[in-house]
């Protein structure tokens, strides 16, 4: 039928609005995508991330781009999905870069570190979480976020990455006036070489069978395990915790620290 109409010719219309409530043709969600994508990379600068995720969530429950929906194979619901959920994740680290448009500016180490497990940690988690959604749009052999990406790509390490490392450097720096460096420690963070003693030692005197299980992992990203922690409370019936601690020191071309969820 849509071909019958002709439903692409009727398709010139540069606003999305008259279209919202047109939940037959993929034609139209074709088009709705796109002129979405547009709208996030053109009003980067100002984006509205609720208008964005008003119009991505209620596509996403029409048709053409719920995963609950039986269908041929060959629709692409699940790149529809994601492609709606790329908009959304890219629409709020605009919004949080725009939070930061002067950069990061603090004056002790122990501050920007609180900002990363307050807030900072967000440009992680969302350029990741965008990354994986655009994947699975263009594991589908569609590439309307192609745009998108590299505006995304370009602001995470261009913008973000470049201002973090910036300033973290200054703070770290042995030659600055608070030198990291020369006495490894944070306020109020616990050094990773006493997590055996903080948090498994207690444990294994509470009992003499009493068991602990530590995973190890060196690439557990602390935006990772704050998104990990959420979940575990959100599902099932026990607390998680989610902890930091400030990693070994190593001297070479940059200083590196770990985050680790606990």
């Amino acid at each position: 039928m849509a071909g019958i109409i002709k439903i692409k010719d009727q398709l010139y219309a540069p606003e999305i609005e008259p279209l919202l409530d047109i939940m037959t043709f993929q034609d139209v969600e074709k088009a709705i995508a796109k002129g979405l994508m547009d709208r996030v990379v053109s009003g980067a600068a100002v984006v509205n991330v609720g208008d964005i995720r008003s119009v991505a969530t209620r596509r996403q429950a029409g048709h053409w781009a719920s995963p609950n929906v039986v269908g041929a194979d060959h629709i692409p619901r699940t790149a529809f999905h994601a492609v709606y959920e790329a908009l959304i994740t890219a629409a709020e680290f605009f919004a949080l870069k725009n939070a930061y448009g002067k950069g990061f500016d603090y004056a002790e180490a122990w501050e920007m570190y609180r900002a990363y497990e307050r807030e900072l940690f967000r440009f992680d988690q969302l350029y990741r979480q965008f990354c994986e959604q655009a994947d699975i749009a263009e594991s589908r052999i569609w590439d309307v976020l192609k745009t998108l990406r590299e505006q995304v790509e370009a602001c995470y390490v261009n913008g973000y990455m470049q201002d973090l490392a910036t300033c973290w450097g200054k703070l770290v720096d042995p030659k600055g006036n608070q030198s990291l460096l020369s006495a490894w420690r944070l306020k109020d963070t616990p050094n990773q070489q006493r997590f055996f003693e903080r948090l498994v030692a207690p444990r294994l005197r509470e009992a003499e069978r009493r068991r602990s299980f530590v995973v190890i992992s060196d690439a557990f990203r602390y935006e990772a395990a704050e998104e990990l922690t959420r979940e575990l409370n959100g599902k099932y019936r026990f607390e998680a915790h989610l902890h930091s601690q400030l990693g070994v020191p190593w001297h070479g071309c940059s200083v590196a620290t770990r985050k680790t969820g606990v």
